[in-house]
């Protein structure tokens, strides 16, 4: 949407594509809290490479598996109930049960969401594209988890 489209816009202009003037407080809110969070952001992923800068003077290039190699290796394969078993996590199925019941009953944490996106990409597997989709999730997480907390204790 052209922010220049504001109240009335050009006649060429669809109808729906317009900001009416009762919207125009709620656009520029939404905008202004864009912009803020996206410093915060900016500031928490900095502080992130700066802990994988540490790590990597500490320890070096660090090459783990994502998940059990003897699990994925062996004679049948694994199933994603038995890596979770592994790792001692809720089965995805079972963490987004979980979830969704906590936040049903007003209890939902970020624990909640963070552990049923774990979950999910521990569930993956050996399917590295999809995995990589859930841990960005699992980092997006994390990164909100970690806004809230610098934002609670700014009051």
């Amino acid at each position: 949407m052209n922010e220049d489209l504001v109240c009335g816009g050009y006649d060429s202009t669809p109808k729906e594509d317009l900001i009416e003037l009762d919207q125009i407080d709620t656009f520029q809110a939404f905008k202004a809290l864009v912009e803020k969070n996206h410093n915060l952001v900016d500031k928490i992923l900095s502080e992130i490479l700066e802990e994988c800068n540490n790590q990597y003077k500490k320890w070096g290039e660090q090459n783990h598996p994502i998940l059990d190699q003897v699990l994925l290796n062996r004679e049948g394969g694994c199933n994603p109930q038995r890596m979770c078993e592994e790792y001692e996590i809720p089965t995805e199925n079972r963490a987004k049960f979980m979830c969704e019941e906590s936040f049903r009953k007003g209890q939902g944490t970020f624990m909640h969401i963070l552990i049923e996106e774990i979950s999910e990409a521990v569930s993956c597997l050996d399917n590295t594209e999809t995995m990589r989709k859930e841990l960005i999730q699992c980092g997006a997480v994390i990164v909100s988890m970690i806004d809230s907390l610098d934002r609670k204790n700014k009051k």
